[in-house]
């Protein structure tokens, strides 16, 4: 479960891979971001303890990659709006549905 919407984790992937897909992504988009996303996802370090698995490297998950990237959009709505369509693009994780909180 995750432990910010209290959901399943339905799309196994750690925040240490898909911060490192988002640099990736970055990098082509805006490369004066990469930094921030970084920090985006040192903020959430301290959530990982034993859970549910990567299905890319094993580490443990308790973000679902929904409130992960909802929150980095959240971010880049903010200081980069420029940016916001072409993250949807690679990360939509139904940032767009409606959701509880």
């Amino acid at each position: 479960m995750c432990v910010l919407c209290d959901e399943a984790i339905t799309n196994p992937i750690c925040l240490d891979c898909l911060g490192k897909s988002m640099e990736q992504w970055a990098e082509a988009i805006k490369p004066t971001i990469v930094k921030g996303l970084a920090e985006k996802a040192w903020l959430f370090k301290s959530y990982t303890h034993e859970g549910t698995k990567c299905v890319v490297c094993g580490n443990n998950i308790n973000i679902c990659a929904h409130c992960f990237c909802k929150e980095v959009y959240e971010w880049l709505q903010e200081e980069h709006s420029e940016t916001t369509e072409s993250f949807l693009v690679c990360f939509n994780y139904e940032i767009r549905s409606p959701c509880k909180f």
